[in-house]
């Protein structure tokens, strides 16, 4: 992120013809923002209670750059992109250059344990629920992903995706 020259920035609030809000909106697909239950629309590009968090991310995001910390912004585990999304339409509308990197497997979620390195050779209890609940679930190709930063005018030269498990993955950047 190049914020270097800037003598300051100022950061209008939001409102709710914002933009920013009205991505926000459309990302969980216009579903309710705040939902008793914490779900939220299962086709939506961000759901489980996906206004709040992306309303949290936007603070991050801000804070980050009204304090002037040099770095991109990552994100591991990008699932459909939704947060990844708002963090570019945010560099753009505040006009500030910078990197977003997507990791994901973009095959779902790894199940958690590896058969052959359990003492026993057999899953506790606690990883047999994991990969019940998780384990391959939560995946979005690629190419999905893309369009959908494509659908929203988001996918620039700033915008970077690495595929892979993290194990592979993260070690090629650092």
């Amino acid at each position: 992120m190049n914020i270097s020259g800037r003598d300051h920035l100022l950061w209008e609030p939001l409102n709710k013809f914002d933009e920013i809000e009205i991505l926000k909106t459309q990302l969980i697909g216009n579903y309710n923002k705040f939902p008793h239950d914490n779900t939220g629309n299962v086709d939506a590009i961000v759901n489980w209670d996906g206004y709040r968090r992306l309303s949290m991310m936007e603070d991050i995001v801000i804070n980050t750059i009204q304090n002037r910390i040099d770095g991109d912004f990552v994100e591991t585990g990008v699932y459909r992109g939704g947060i990844t999304i708002l963090m570019t339409a945010l560099l753009k509308k505040l006009n500030v250059s910078g990197n977003v990197i997507n990791y994901d497997s973009f095959c779902g979620i790894p199940y958690n344990y590896d058969k052959s390195s359990l003492p026993i050779g057999r899953p506790t209890t606690a990883t047999k629920k994991f990969d019940t609940n998780f384990g391959g679930k939560l995946k979005c190709k690629l190419h999905k992903v893309k369009r959908n930063f494509k659908n929203f005018n988001m996918l620039d030269d700033n915008v970077t995706f690495v595929e892979g498990f993290f194990k592979d993955s993260l070690p090629i950047t650092t």
